[in-house]
């Protein structure tokens, strides 16, 4: 994915609500309160293949949840 890409989510996880950030290459995830559903927003002047996007924030929505991030 472009470094210039903004990508921002909030998610439900077995482990409660997480939001998710990733602005000018650095990555977050935290607690988050609860939502309605999830929700998912990318903002980026590239195209990037969708794949590759949603298998990195898998790995690390996972890499949260068990306490590796």
């Amino acid at each position: 994915m472009p470094t210039t890409a903004r990508v921002k989510g909030v998610f439900h996880t077995a482990d409660g609500w997480k939001r998710f950030n990733r602005a000018d290459g650095a990555l977050s995830v935290a607690s988050s309160a609860w939502r309605q559903d999830s929700r998912l927003e990318v903002i980026t002047p590239e195209s990037f293949q969708h794949a590759a996007l949603i298998a990195a924030l898998l790995i690390k929505l996972h890499a949260s949840s068990v306490g590796l991030s």
